[in-house]
């Protein structure tokens, strides 16, 4: 998983396209967050990074689904870590709040789909934060 802003997600995905498309298979997962579909107070930059990855993910596939590349935008609420701990988002808790290795398994399950399906998006959120 390569962590980027908006415009490292756009140069990441063009670049790695012509690859994808000779091989006439692949899958790209973009990471926005829930803040990118529905903003919240003291957030609004970063709302509107997280929506405009929603929106590109959505154009990307549009594009190249018919050359059998899944672009997948998945959208996580508060994961524990460095940044959101820091924030003052989480106390990190490993019984109430979503892990990294959390989002990890999640993604590894959703590309181990049988290729004639795929999650277009998706979110994922603590059960008890």
């Amino acid at each position: 998983v390569i962590k980027t802003n908006l415009f490292g997600v756009y140069y990441t995905a063009k670049a790695v396209y012509p690859f994808l498309k000779e091989k006439g298979q692949g899958d790209i997962v973009n990471v926005a967050s829930t803040a990118g579909l529905k903003g919240g107070p003291n957030m609004s930059a970063y709302a509107a990074s997280k929506a405009a990855v929603v929106s590109l993910s959505q154009s990307m596939l549009a594009e190249w689904r018919k050359q059998n590349i899944r672009v997948i935008t998945l959208t996580p609420s508060t994961i524990a870590s460095e940044m959101s701990i820091n924030g003052g988002l989480t106390d990190g808790n490993p019984d109430k709040v979503l892990q990294p290795e959390d989002f990890a398994e999640w993604v590894r399950d959703i590309l181990k789909m049988n290729r004639r399906a795929m999650i277009a998006n998706a979110s994922i959120f603590s059960t008890n934060p």
